[in-house]
């Protein structure tokens, strides 16, 4: 099993950053592709590995990510669902599986003490905290998370 940026919500965990949380919590008034984009660009800036892109990548991003699907109420409607959802420390303890939990060191949405928390309360399960990964997964960090991921599969095995 292997868990991405997550956090089994314990009580007094902390909350995303306050930049990151006002930019989960806005509802963008957004009518036109350009707008959009703008929205877009701000929020991955919130929560993503910034120096990873560059702002043309940035940009091109967004606007294929619009042009694919366009929901931004989707952003706060996930957003609540994650917040009442509660606690998942039960579930989380009741996992018998060898797990990995990764996190990015530059998290600021769910920050990776959430990560070590998570794994303290299953059994057995290790932790890899990505030095300058934020809560994406940009290109950059891709060899090294599937070298990761094989690496826990082949040792479970």
């Amino acid at each position: 099993l292997t868990l991405l940026f997550s956090s089994n919500l314990k009580a007094f965990s902390q909350p995303p950053y306050p930049t990151q949380m006002k930019v989960l919590l806005a509802k963008p008034k957004v009518k036109t592709e350009a707008g959009a984009v703008e929205f877009g660009i701000k929020f991955l800036k919130a929560i993503g590995s910034r120096q990873c892109y560059s702002d043309q990548e940035l940009e091109n991003h967004v606007r294929i990510a619009y042009r694919r699907s366009f929901r931004p109420d989707g952003i706060t409607r996930q957003f609540q669902a994650i917040l009442s959802t509660g606690s998942l420390v039960e579930y989380s303890r009741s996992i018998k599986h060898p797990t990995l939990v990764l996190h990015g060191s530059e998290d600021r949405f769910l920050p990776p003490s959430h990560g070590r928390r998570l794994t303290k309360d299953i059994n057995g399960a290790s932790i890899e905290i990505i030095n300058g990964m934020a809560h994406d997964i940009p290109l950059y960090y891709t060899q090294r998370l599937v070298s990761s991921i094989a690496n826990h599969i082949q040792n479970t095995n």
